[in-house]
């Protein structure tokens, strides 16, 4: 199985059980703790959406990181053994709703007009090789993140992101 960007929209009580409870945050990581809706997989759009949120500059580049690297990580102790790989890190309610903000608010053409044309150049600067379109790739994950960060402010929900 492939190692992907996974994020979840979660209630702050979940977020919160997840936090003190290592069973509570494997049902989270084994995606039983909420509607399969509240899970977002973003494959590994992370290195490709973080390098044009560099080049976007502020407030792009915080938003942007905070939306795939959370705020803050959960003790690692809870999270052991459950097979992960890397820390689960979230954003507590306000926070997606500030990163909601800017998401919302990007000029999406502007933002991918900064990927190289070139086919081997987006590769190298997206990681790897994502296909023959590396800019579709790209946006269809920029407007997935977009619409699931704004549906879980609306909601007044948290997020949990981790690599799985």
């Amino acid at each position: 199985m492939a190692v992907t960007l996974q994020v979840d929209r979660v209630p702050l009580a979940e977020l919160d059980a997840a936090r003190v409870s290592s069973a509570q945050l494997e049902r989270v990581v084994s995606f039983g703790a909420v509607a399969a809706s509240d899970y977002l997989d973003l494959d590994w759009a992370r290195t490709g959406l973080l390098w044009l949120s560099e080049k976007a500059g502020e407030p792009v580049e915080s938003a942007m990181r905070r939306a795939l690297d959370g705020d803050a990580a959960i003790d690692s102790a809870a999270g052991m053994g459950l097979g992960l790989y890397s820390q689960v890190s979230f954003l507590e309610p306000p926070s997606v709703v500030e990163v909601a903000s800017v998401l919302a608010g990007l000029d999406v053409e502007v933002f991918l007009a900064a990927l190289p044309v070139d086919l081997g150049e987006s590769r190298a600067v997206m990681g790897g090789d994502f296909g023959r379109d590396p800019r579709g790739y790209l946006a269809g994950h920029l407007q997935a993140l977009r619409s699931f960060f704004g549906k879980g402010a609306s909601r007044g929900l948290a997020m949990m992101v981790w690599w799985d």
